[in-house]
């Protein structure tokens, strides 16, 4: 395991005693196939790129104190990189952390969030999200996709022709899939689940709690 800490960027006063930190990260994505984020309380945008570096920007606001002490730390374990900030007791409860990410678009990644929104442009690799209070937004999705949320609304557009089995549930709220072949809703009073099937090999999994799916493929993203 390796492991990085990035130093201070920049601490500059806001209103109410609260400050702000900047941090980056950057690194040749290597041999690495993987990237997984945690965050305690802020909003993640990811954006796939044809490159071969891996950049992430993370803002935080706090408590001046607090923020003296934080690190984005960067751990390597076999070809996954882990991002988060350091030391974890500040992050989410006491401080906000707005991340901005480039990744390599054939790298899977997986994004674990507190309260939050979370939105995903242009990976190809495998995708995972597990997210307790916030809205997910993902876009040309060509690759499985695991997304769980505890509160907040789920929105996937993608690739028809990529997608095979789909299976998504709301235990409150509606579900909908838009298709080439028209237009499915989910069944059910209370909770709604849909299960549908389409040419491709990728699968697609979305489970909320309290929200509404919307799931939109097309045949050309």
């Amino acid at each position: 395991m390796r492991r990085f800490l990035v130093s201070l960027i920049m601490i500059s006063a806001a209103p109410l005693h609260a400050a702000e930190r900047t941090l980056h990260f950057s690194q040749p994505v290597g041999d690495l196939e993987a990237v997984t984020v945690e965050v305690g309380a802020g909003d993640v945008t990811v954006t796939g790129c044809d490159c071969n570096e891996i950049t992430a920007q993370v803002t935080v606001t706090g408590k001046r104190w607090q923020l003296e002490d934080l690190d984005l730390e960067a751990q390597t374990t076999g070809k996954t990189l882990k991002l988060s900030l350091s030391p974890r007791k500040y992050s989410g409860k006491k401080a906000g952390e707005d991340w901005t990410l480039k990744l390599p678009r054939q790298l899977n990644l997986s994004v674990e969030a507190g309260v939050g929104d979370v939105r995903i442009r242009g990976m190809n690799g495998e995708l995972e999200v597990q997210l307790g209070v916030g809205d997910v937004v993902i876009t040309e999705l060509v690759s499985n996709l695991v997304a769980e949320t505890g509160v907040g609304d789920v929105e996937v557009r993608g690739s028809w022709t990529a997608v095979g089995r789909m299976r998504l549930n709301t235990g409150v709220g509606s579900v909908t899939a838009h298709t080439p072949q028209g237009k499915l809703s989910g069944h059910g009073i209370v909770s709604e689940s849909l299960e549908d099937k389409g040419p491709g090999k990728a699968s697609i999994s979305i489970a909320t709690g309290v929200g509404d799916i919307t799931l939109i493929l097309k045949e050309d993203l």
